[in-house]
């Protein structure tokens, strides 16, 4: 008796199994491609966020320490035009210069980054 469970058990399967064979057809395959490849799109828009995130930090960084530099270290008041040259060796001046040049190279090497890569993309074509 147990083998021949066994057996109907086996062949249980294998008619769920011809089932799901049989129900995908040609046109069933073609929404597996489309989920496969959308599946692509949404892993490569993952991939740019993540990579974009440190982009965006960057650009974050460098629009406040310009702005918050021109604000605390440099006004553009004539009393800012005297005060300029003692808060400009302070620390958070300093900072915020380091801040502003660092976010600098930073968004240059990112521009060369992405330019590079785009650029290994180019296929070339000769006409022999």
């Amino acid at each position: 008796m147990p083998s021949t469970r066994r057996m109907n058990n086996n062949q249980e399967t294998r008619d769920e199994t011809d089932d799901v064979v049989n129900v995908i057809g040609t046109e069933d395959q073609k929404t597996i491609h489309e989920y496969l490849s959308d599946y692509k799109v949404n892993k490569i828009l993952l991939e740019s966020w993540n990579v974009s995130k440190i982009y965006l930090f960057w650009v974050i960084i460098h629009v406040l320490s310009v702005n918050l530099y021109c604000y605390f270290c440099a006004p553009l008041s004539f009393h800012g035009l005297f005060i300029s040259p003692f808060v400009a060796v302070a620390p958070h001046c300093k900072a915020l210069s380091w801040l502003m040049n660092n976010s600098i190279v930073s968004i240059n090497n990112m521009w060369l980054t992405l330019g590079t890569w785009f650029i290994t993309k180019i296929t070339i074509t000769t006409n022999n």
